[in-house]
């Protein structure tokens, strides 16, 4: 059983070894898109290990309506990057669960009946 966790905790520091390489190169390049890589990664982490974070901040954040973020043509507002950040780390967490935990729960969708 210690083998097991031992294994996972390898796979997870180089999977953020790998993500830590790349945005070290994009820094070379465009700091500022390193930067937003990096605060969306530690978001997305912090969204994993505690999802009320990504509701409280969604609640907090919706009666702003001109903050968006602007890619050539596409135009993302931040209510909507937060939601897909919180659905992101939502679907993590429970393939986390599922697949490494000793004791595997049936995946619950909230609200998937009604949708």
């Amino acid at each position: 059983m210690i083998e097991k966790k031992s294994q996972n905790r390898f796979l997870i520091i180089f999977f953020i070894f790998i993500l830590f390489s790349v945005t070290l190169f994009l820094a070379v390049y465009n700091h500022f898109l390193a930067l937003i890589i990096l605060a969306l990664v530690f978001l997305l982490i912090a969204f994993i290990i505690q999802p009320l974070i990504s509701l409280y901040l969604m609640a907090f954040f919706l009666p702003v309506v001109g903050w968006a973020f602007h890619f050539n043509s596409l135009e993302l507002p931040l209510i909507d990057l937060l939601s897909l950040l919180a659905l992101t780390g939502f679907i993590i967490r429970y393939l986390y669960i599922y697949f490494f935990s000793y004791y595997p729960e049936k995946i619950i969708f909230p609200l998937f009946g009604p949708f």
